[in-house]
């Protein structure tokens, strides 16, 4: 799966990948059976980290990840033959993976898996962030909402510099309570601590959305765009996409897929999407491209040399483009 993504991305001259996976979903699902179980708004979740610490769980975690993450890669340079003149060019796309955390999962797994993704970032660079997944509008999603929010201010106080970014505001009109629609990505953000917003599709049902708007201008808070997503799932296509709006008040945007294989999307059809839609310019789709990279979480050194990678390759399109021009 590696191998085919990396190669379809350098296709589509993508040049930097964040891919989401459990890292450590088996040590997860065994050392959350040893937690006390949580209850209530507010359990005790100093008493559950430690509990996990105390246990071996970094170890165990560690371990797993390191070994999964080293198979896959390796498998991956062989299947795309990287390293030999027949090499594929995805050898060549730099790969880093955000750990993801069923949120609908019980509050004890979710808690675990967090606590996985905050330990691993820490300490395995090829680990650089961790999200929530899987349908915001589960009822057990629902539900778990405030708590699993206070799960990750708790966390963040722990791991100040673990990037945290979140899938929120991926609902829309009738899909779940009214009142559900009203908070999910201010809450991420201020609660959840998120530094890019996943979707946001539903941003006009949130309690006053311009103030979060201007809020997430301000703090630098980047909105990930799926536009085929958006409309396979929630039914939004065209102007009831809020892309225009997000750009309109500031908001750094980037394009994105979401999942490739369930939308059968690429990431070249977004950004042709956002022109035939949205009526967005050149200028427009160079900044969110620029965006995709300023605000990955990338070390700096990589960031540094992927942005002069950008900038050549627009100048050497742009030239060319000029050349053709009568």
């Amino acid at each position: 799966m590696l191998a085919e993504i990396t190669s379809h991305a350098a296709a589509e001259h993508v040049s930097y990948l964040e891919l989401m996976l459990s890292p450590a979903s088996a040590s997860a699902t065994q050392f959350a059976s040893r937690l006390d179980r949580m209850v209530g708004a507010t359990p005790d979740l100093a008493r559950a980290r430690e509990q996990l610490l105390a246990a071996g769980y970094v170890e165990a975690i560690r371990n797993e990840t390191r070994s999964r993450l080293d198979l896959m890669e390796a498998r991956h340079r062989d299947l795309l033959r990287c390293g030999t003149p027949q090499a594929d060019a995805g050898c060549k796309v730099i790969v880093r993976y955000v750990a993801q955390v069923g949120r609908v999962s019980p509050p004890e797994l979710v808690f675990a898996q967090m606590v996985a993704g905050f330990e691993l970032v820490a300490i395995e660079p090829r680990l650089v962030s961790l999200n929530l997944v899987q349908p915001e509008d589960d009822p057990s999603a629902l539900h778990n909402f405030a708590l699993q929010m206070s799960m990750l201010d708790y966390l963040h106080r722990q791991y100040p510099r673990v990037p945290i970014t979140l899938h929120a505001g991926e609902l829309a009109e009738g899909l779940v309570p009214p009142e559900a629609l009203r908070s999910h990505v201010r809450e991420s953000i201020r609660t959840g601590h998120a530094v890019r917003i996943g979707h946001g599709a539903d941003i006009f049902n949130e309690d006053d959305p311009f103030a979060v708007m201007r809020e997430m201008a301000a703090k630098k808070i980047l909105v990930e765009v799926a536009l085929s997503s958006s409309e396979q799932i929630l039914g939004l296509r065209g102007k009831r996409q809020p892309l225009r709006f997000y750009l309109q008040h500031g908001v750094p945007v980037a394009l994105v897929t979401d999942d490739m294989g369930v939308a059968r999307s690429t990431h070249t059809h977004e950004f042709v999407k956002a022109v035939e839609e949205h009526d967005l310019d050149y200028l427009t789709l160079k900044r969110l491209a620029r965006n995709s990279i300023d605000y990955a979480f990338a070390d700096s050194a990589t960031k540094t040399r992927l942005k002069a990678d950008l900038e050549t390759a627009l100048t050497a399109f742009e030239r060319r483009q000029a050349a053709a021009t009568p």
